[in-house]
């Protein structure tokens, strides 16, 4: 535990990192949501599947570091409500992800049925 404390002992950069990554990848998301919902164009809705894929992988691997660096961080009360400010921003492209992801499938799904 302590070479984990010492990897991470700068965390401050984790923190920022991980809410600009949300923040991007909830503005890009939505963008390439409202695209396809004026367009209708399929390359609009692969190209946004694509980074939704994309966006969910980084958005897990940064949420495991901050969860690491919460729970090492678990005595300074301080950093607990700033790095668990940073969990919850992480948390909310949550369901920007399952309605994409929803309506793609439905969207692809009834393609191959018809």
């Amino acid at each position: 535990m302590t070479n984990l404390k010492n990897y991470i002992s700068d965390y401050s950069a984790y923190i920022g990192l991980s809410k600009s990554v949300a923040l991007w990848s909830f503005i890009i998301l939505s963008i390439f949501f409202a695209l396809f919902l004026i367009t209708r164009n399929e390359l609009i809705l692969i190209i946004g599947y694509t980074c939704t894929i994309i966006t969910v992988l980084i958005n897990a691997i940064l949420l495991i570091i901050i969860l690491l660096i919460f729970i090492t961080h678990l005595g300074q009360k301080a950093d607990r409500l700033n790095i668990f400010k940073s969990i919850l921003f992480l948390l909310i492209n949550l369901p920007v992800v399952l309605i994409y992801s929803s309506v793609t499938i439905e969207i692809l799904l009834s393609h191959f049925t018809h």
